[in-house]
């Protein structure tokens, strides 16, 4: 028996870990590869989601406590199914004197024990027994990001106040409350989706070869046909030499039409039309051919807003939709100007503002693009200025006039471009000192008159 060199050092010895998403991602990936195939989906949506939260895409409060249980049960029993599961069906000398002296269940935060003897039982393994001494590397691995993740799930009681953005209304405040609300959408769209995916795609990897597939003529899926027109040439069973790797590719293809391609931007549209829109849950669900239905819902003031998107691989068969959700669950498609005016109807006190209202009609303008804007904590209408991109003369009228019958005031913060400042003070706008030595321009309303309509 010998010693076994350059043993990883015991967690006492380093400095508490944060939780660094990147390094999460990383532990997300050796996780998934110790669980047993029949959750490998489950413990990465899971897993998924908690990064998805750190990352500034947001976590309903309420969810919170059994993603946590979940993750712990998850991460106990991957030690269970990686580690021990191999090591008792094992016939090898080394591995069972390891099973006998290794611990097989202990709470999470106690790792750092269960490393100090596990690098005890490591010495005596014989420099022979590579499969052994390869087993417990991953032993080590696992306790490894052990404390990572628990500092991940201890982050989310931190970032719940302010992190959880799930169950409030989106884009209320600011771009940055638009950002996470799209970031969110993206999250849950995928997070649903996800354990769907390996079964579509075995189904595709049997069909490919078949003959040609609807599918790869769909404009609006053009990832998914990039892969479906490439598929490797041995075959794309995960036997087969290729087969591996195109899956997975195919698989992101499929995410990525459905969720960032067609999803997500609708979501996003509504979100910027639409203030203090909630984002509820995303649902998908297996059709009877090749393909299902990714849904998300978004809801106000009692308008419950259903945007899907249904698709069928094999019979080239890809339609997006809205629909508004009554009160007894019955559903109405809508075309997405017949949803804007539902969601226009009803619009709750908070929202019907100068600003708001001004918004929403700057927001209709056919033309040259809208400029982003929002309504600040301060009830003026913010718009922001893009750097590098010339400011239509035309707009900017139309923008002074709209917020006038409003009864709005305008900002423009912070103003880096001088052509565009000079434009704006010859409309009435005049410079501000904001916090922190930054300035910007407002411009108040003259002669306010109430306008009808939403």
């Amino acid at each position: 028996m010998h010693p076994t060199p350059d043993l990883p050092a015991s967690p006492a010895d380093v400095p508490p870990v944060r939780a660094d998403v990147r390094e999460l991602a990383r532990a997300r990936q050796a996780l998934s590869a110790l669980t047993h195939p029949d959750t490998r989906s489950i413990v990465d949506t899971a897993m998924g989601t908690l990064h998805a939260a750190l990352s500034g895409g947001g976590l309903q409060v309420s969810k919170i406590p059994g993603l946590q249980s979940a993750i712990r049960k998850h991460v106990r029993q991957a030690w269970m199914d990686g580690i021990i599961a191999p090591l008792a069906r094992s016939r090898h000398p080394a591995d069972r004197a390891v099973l006998d002296a290794i611990p097989k269940d202990f709470a999470l935060k106690a790792h750092a024990e269960v490393q100090a003897a596990l690098e005890r039982i490591a010495r005596w393994v014989p420099e022979d027994a590579d499969g052994t001494r390869e087993h417990l590397g991953r032993a080590f691995d696992y306790l490894r990001m052990l404390p990572l993740i628990l500092q991940a799930l201890a982050d989310l009681e931190v970032l719940a106040p302010g992190a959880a953005r799930a169950g409030r209304p989106a884009s209320e405040t600011g771009p940055a409350d638009l950002a996470a609300a799209t970031a969110l959408v993206r999250s849950r769209l995928k997070a649903a989706l996800s354990p769907g995916l390996p079964s579509l795609v075995r189904d595709f990897a049997d069909l490919v070869y078949r003959g040609p597939l609807g599918g790869a003529d769909i404009p609006a899926l053009r990832w998914t046909a990039a892969a479906l027109l490439a598929p490797p040439a041995r075959g794309g069973r995960r036997s087969d030499r290729g087969g591996p790797q195109w899956r997975r590719s195919l698989a992101n293809a499929l995410s990525r039409d459905l969720v960032d391609e067609a999803l997500a931007p609708a979501a996003g549209r509504v979100l910027r039309r639409h203030a203090g829109l909630e984002i509820g849950d995303a649902r998908y669900v297996r059709g009877e051919g090749h393909g299902g239905r990714l849904d998300l819902t978004l809801s106000r003031a009692g308008v419950r807003l259903l945007l899907s998107v249904r698709f069928d691989i094999a019979a080239g068969r890809f339609e997006q939709s809205s629909a508004v959700v009554s009160q007894d669950g019955a559903v109405t498609a809508l075309a997405p100007e017949d949803a804007d005016a539902i969601l226009d109807a009803a619009i709750p006190g908070t929202l019907d503002t100068a600003a708001h209202r001004a918004m929403r009609r700057l927001s209709r303008r056919d033309g040259a693009p809208v400029p982003h804007m929002h309504v600040n904590g301060t009830g003026e209408l913010q718009v922001a200025s893009e750097a590098g991109r010339e400011q239509d003369a035309g707009l900017l009228e139309e923008l002074v006039r709209t917020a006038d019958e409003e009864g709005s005031a305008i900002r423009f913060d912070p103003v880096r471009d001088l052509v565009l400042a000079s434009s704006l003070v010859e409309l009435g706008f005049a410079w501000q000192d904001g916090p922190a030595g930054r300035r910007y321009l407002l411009r108040t309303p003259v002669e306010p008159t109430r306008r009808p309509g939403p």
